[in-house]
């Protein structure tokens, strides 16, 4: 069972609807939903995957973009653009 699941919504009407669901040992389930053709995918994503892809998105776009980036090369405990994530239980 996930310990909390993630309604990304469908970037304002633009893209597939993301949900993220969260495992205790780290793994994340990404459900996609195209709601215009009905398509869906799952894909699990494993937590040293998960950790990889979080380094190459900051490689890429900078760190920068990370809403949790300070500035001052250190990082935030919440992103000041979204609400607080639920504690885990």
């Amino acid at each position: 069972m996930p310990i909390h699941i993630r309604d990304s919504g469908d970037s304002a009407g633009e893209g597939h609807e993301l949900k993220l669901a969260y495992f205790d040992d780290g793994n994340v389930i990404l459900h996609s939903h195209n709601p215009d053709t009905g398509e869906g995918q799952r894909i699990v994503i494993m937590e040293d995957q998960w950790r990889s892809l979080l380094r190459s998105l900051l490689d890429v776009y900078g760190k920068e973009k990370c809403c949790f980036y300070n500035g001052k090369g250190l990082c935030l405990d919440e992103c000041p653009d979204e609400p607080p994530a639920p504690a885990r239980q």
